[in-house]
């Protein structure tokens, strides 16, 4: 595992701190796939997730802002 999530990490927020580890664990599969010579197959899948996941990480994080 190149990048591994940690407790140090954590904001505190369950919700949050799943989406993070989530994050670290397309980080990951990136770097694996680097490691395999996968790196051109992997990244259309990547981009489409960080398109669509990245939007409602931080839809999440204003709205938990909000909340506070």
């Amino acid at each position: 595992m190149a990048i591994e999530w940690t407790s140090n990490l954590s904001v505190g927020v369950a919700s949050i701190d799943e989406q993070h580890k989530k994050l670290f664990d397309m980080a990951d599969q990136l770097f694996e796939a680097g490691r395999n010579n996968k790196t051109k197959e992997f990244i259309s899948e990547l981009l489409d997730f960080l398109d669509k996941y990245t939007k409602q990480h931080f839809l999440s994080e204003e709205t938990y802002m909000k909340s506070i």
